[in-house]
């Protein structure tokens, strides 16, 4: 079934490359079928191009792939601009990008 849905997505996109919203639900497919490398770059894409919520996911990928050096520099980034995400999200950010949270 992911399988099926990864390929309608994309052929959509080969259509409408410009749609964020379908290449952010393929994004997310693609990290849940095990594939964070090819999710990681749809999440770089749409974080450049100013999606908040991509950005949160591309950390989740780069954790996923133990790219832990990758993960802390981008968090920096990240938490350097506007919040992501639940508080939650915020504090594990904060923490990969070596800032403190208080308790």
């Amino acid at each position: 079934c992911r399988v099926r849905a990864a390929t309608g997505y994309e052929a959509y996109l080969a259509q409408a490359p410009g749609d964020r919203v379908v290449a952010f639900r393929l994004a997310r497919l693609q990290l849940r079928r095990g594939l964070p490398e090819d999710a990681e770059h749809r999440f770089r894409d749409l974080a450049e191009a100013g999606e908040p919520a991509a950005a949160e996911w591309l950390l989740e990928a780069l954790f996923v792939m133990g790219r832990y050096t990758d993960l802390r520099r981008d968090a920096a980034r990240h938490a350097a601009g506007p919040g992501l995400g639940t508080p939650e999200a915020q504090d594990a950010i904060a923490l990969w990008a070596g800032r403190e949270v208080p308790a």
